[in-house]
């Protein structure tokens, strides 16, 4: 539902937040930026980059913001809700704060608009959520009533049933386990739920034996125990059609997962630096620890020497130490953002320093550990993630790895 009167509430809030709301913007898109917020159509290239990658956070952003930029807030809050049932609890902050600034954008526009139409808006919406049919458009009303209503079980238990019968088990679980959480195990709610978990395994022992990335992608549920499997199947799908970048991200999402996991390190191992052009040293970082794991002593040799010639500081860092250490989950790194309720008041994103309310919430950046440092995941090739030694520069990751490969 695209509201009225959002320019003059963006122009009020930008006024009550100075210089602090121009700088990190609504959907933190400043923050983790994506290059196809640049174009002379980021609405459509940034829907593009995300239909082509799910898993990956800045676009997902990017494309955020150009929603709202376009008044499109109901958009908006369903671009980032999608992305929230991708990534597991650790992987969530960026999206997390970003809708909440989305919600408070709609309810302070819904504030100033006709209340009898909201009403019947609403109502039209919600009898369309409720009913039997199991299309998109369906989909997408139970979704923007959820980006008003998050709590609402019914509606999380009518999108879960539309999920199923269009066989995306995974998104469906997600939502009928919201549902549960709310409502309680009713027989209809365990029945639907039973159904999704069943269609999911089918789909799941389809990806790991000769599926298709369409496969993987419908049984990909994050957090589950078999997460590991499904994103080191991606991983090698999305290298086999040529998608490098994205292939990386998966499979160190697995080995992330499942450290000592050795088909994962085979599967890193195969890889071919060359064809990761600006992403060499996270690939080869990535070999020498895959080599280790696998006990291949002239493998690891042999990408180490890769690596010194290309980055000689994070080699030493990487060979310092001996044993390799497990590759941690990135965290998101974002400005201290108030995350407060649909019927806040206050300014969406501060740049002041958390106070002691559950209100406010701080995502620290990743920090350095005492250990060598690492490569913690692949991100886009102009975004590397090497944390290399004073006078050599560093960058920093600023694309949280999730799971799937829907579209926006």
């Amino acid at each position: 539902m695209t509201v009225r009167f959002v320019k003059p509430i963006l122009t009020a809030l930008i006024c009550l937040t100075g210089s602090q709301l121009a700088q990190a913007s609504v959907c933190l898109a400043n923050q983790y930026p994506h290059g196809c917020a640049g174009t002379a159509q980021p609405r459509a290239f940034c829907a593009a980059a995300v239909q082509d990658d799910a898993t990956d956070v800045n676009a997902r952003l990017a494309l955020c913001q150009a929603h709202v930029n376009a008044n499109e807030l109901a958009e908006a809050a369903i671009v980032l809700q999608r992305g929230l049932e991708l990534c597991s609890q650790r992987q969530c902050s960026a999206l997390n704060l970003a809708l909440s600034n989305v919600r408070e954008l709609r309810f302070k526009a819904e504030q100033q608009s006709n209340p009898a139409d909201v009403k019947r808006i609403a109502e039209a919406q919600r009898s369309y959520c409720l009913g039997p049919m199991a299309t998109e458009r369906t989909i997408d009303a139970c979704e923007q009533l959820i980006a008003s209503n998050p709590d609402d079980a019914e509606l999380h238990f009518a999108l879960g049933e539309k999920l199923q019968k269009r066989e995306q088990p995974a998104r469906a679980i997600a939502s009928l386990r919201k549902a549960q959480l709310q409502m309680g195990a009713t027989p209809a709610l365990s029945n639907s739920l039973q159904a999704a978990e069943q269609q999911r395994a089918l789909m799941l022992n389809t990806c790991l034996q000769d599926g298709t990335l369409a496969d993987c992608d419908a049984a990909l549920l994050p957090d589950a125990p078999d997460e590991y499997a499904v994103q080191r199947q991606r991983g090698r799908l999305l290298a086999e059609v040529g998608r490098y970048e994205q292939a990386l991200r998966a499979l160190l999402t697995a080995r992330a997962l499942r450290a000592e996991d050795p088909q994962t390190a085979r599967a890193i191992a195969a890889l071919d630096h060359r064809k990761f052009a600006g992403a060499e040293t996270e690939v080869l970082s990535a070999q020498v620890d895959a080599f280790r794991t696998l006990k291949d002593t002239a493998g690891e040799r042999t990408a180490r020497a890769r690596l010194q010639a290309l980055q000689p500081t994070v080699a030493e860092q990487i060979i310092v130490g001996g044993a390799a250490e497990p590759v941690a989950r990135p965290v998101d790194t974002a400005a201290v953002v108030t995350a407060k309720p649909p019927g806040a008041t206050t300014a969406i994103v501060t740049g002041k320093p958390p106070a002691a309310t559950a209100a406010v919430v701080t995502a620290k950046p990743p920090e350095a550990t005492a250990a060598p440092a690492r490569v913690a995941a692949a991100s886009e090739p102009q975004q590397e993630i090497v944390a290399a030694a004073a006078g050599t520069g560093s960058r920093t990751f600023s694309n949280a790895l999730m799971a799937g490969g829907r579209t926006h």
